[in-house]
């Protein structure tokens, strides 16, 4: 049985090209953001340099959503629909998820907080950690895709067999 929110209607688009949207629409407004720094004054953008905290921040940031919102997917070998209300909440929330942690790392306030973040241990202990996270979410997403590849392939022999038999 049918109804207009399922996720078989006719309104739900591919699962991997809504989720790429979804996920690279916070990557777009971050750097749109970060780059414009709508929170300082005349708007000056933060230094590109890895030296520089925020920026750091950032690119830990743009190389999480690099993997999320498209390695990771152009590696899944398929993905259930997205009813279209779905992928358009998440795109709402990502732009408000981006933006705002992009203003705020270009603003003054968190570079006045970040200023000798560097040689803080807490601050090292934090991207390492984040390093880990990082690591273990793409060990974990490689242990979780051989699933589905030995699942589908598992399919494909049944119905290959089955085909056989008849």
């Amino acid at each position: 049985m049918n109804s207009e929110c399922d996720r078989f209607s006719r309104t739900s688009p591919a699962g991997i090209r809504s989720w790429i949207i979804m996920e690279l629409v916070s990557l777009g407004a971050f750097v749109n953001a970060y780059l414009r720094a709508p929170l300082s004054p005349g708007g000056a953008a933060p230094p590109l340099s890895l030296s520089h905290a925020p920026t750091l921040l950032a690119g830990l940031f743009v190389v999480h959503y690099l993997n999320r919102g498209l390695i990771s997917p152009l590696r899944t070998p398929s993905r259930s629909k997205s009813h279209v209300m779905v992928a358009g909440m998440a795109v709402l929330f990502n732009i408000c998820n981006g933006s705002l942690m992009g203003a705020y790392l270009s603003s003054p306030a968190a570079r006045a907080f970040l200023a000798d973040a560097l040689a803080r241990p807490r601050f090292l202990a934090g991207v390492a950690l984040w390093a880990a996270g990082f690591a273990g979410n793409v060990a974990h997403d490689e242990i979780l895709l051989n699933i589905r590849r030995k699942a589908r392939k598992g399919k494909a022999t049944a119905t290959a067999t089955a085909t056989a038999e008849a």
